[in-house]
């Protein structure tokens, strides 16, 4: 189904997010290819996953890296978005895990292949809202990245392999166009 072309995806955007940051080495190179690595993987699992807690601990374990690239190697003003990141990703967390557990209840397998269509209104709109937060701090970034000339605070300063890997995730996630 679709998770083959994400996962065909995911490998083409990684490989060339490697090609791009082996063209201009950043500071401490492998510990930013093994957080590259990182990511891909935890990505690659997400669109694997046939199990929804395995889903979202997949989802969970692929915004490690991206912490880490943020905070080591970010442009300028670094330190605001990584704690925003880590704010926005706890809210929208804690939301999502909480209609995982909901749907997993309500369907009685956790299953993504055995579990059907569910009625419950409340667990659709924790995972949505949970995903919404998510999306809604990567659309915060990434509106710091495109708009950063008519920002007063610069987030980003758009040049360091840490930015472009970020705005490759959006792009992939389909923040922006």
């Amino acid at each position: 189904g679709i998770s083959l072309w994400l996962l065909a995806l995911t490998a083409a955007m990684f490989a060339l997010a490697i090609v791009a940051a082996c063209w201009r080495l950043p500071e401490r190179p492998r510990a930013f290819l093994a957080m590259l690595l990182l990511a891909e993987g935890g990505l690659m699992g997400l669109f694997a996953a046939g199990d929804l807690v395995l889903f979202y601990v997949f989802w969970e374990a692929m915004l490690i890296p991206f912490y880490f690239l943020i905070g080591m190697w970010g442009g300028e003003g670094r330190a605001r978005v990584t704690t925003t990141f880590v704010i926005y990703t706890m809210a929208g967390s804690l939301l999502m895990l909480a209609s995982v557990i909901a749907f997993g209840i309500t369907q009685g397998t956790f299953d993504l292949l055995e579990s059907g269509t569910s009625n419950n209104t409340w667990g659709m709109l924790g995972f949505l809202a949970g995903a919404r937060d998510q999306f809604r701090r990567d659309a915060r970034v990434d509106d710091a990245v495109e708009h950063r000339d008519r920002r007063p605070v610069e987030l980003f300063r758009g040049d360091q392999p840490a930015d472009q890997v970020l705005d490759q995730r959006l792009r992939h996630r389909g923040v922006h166009v």
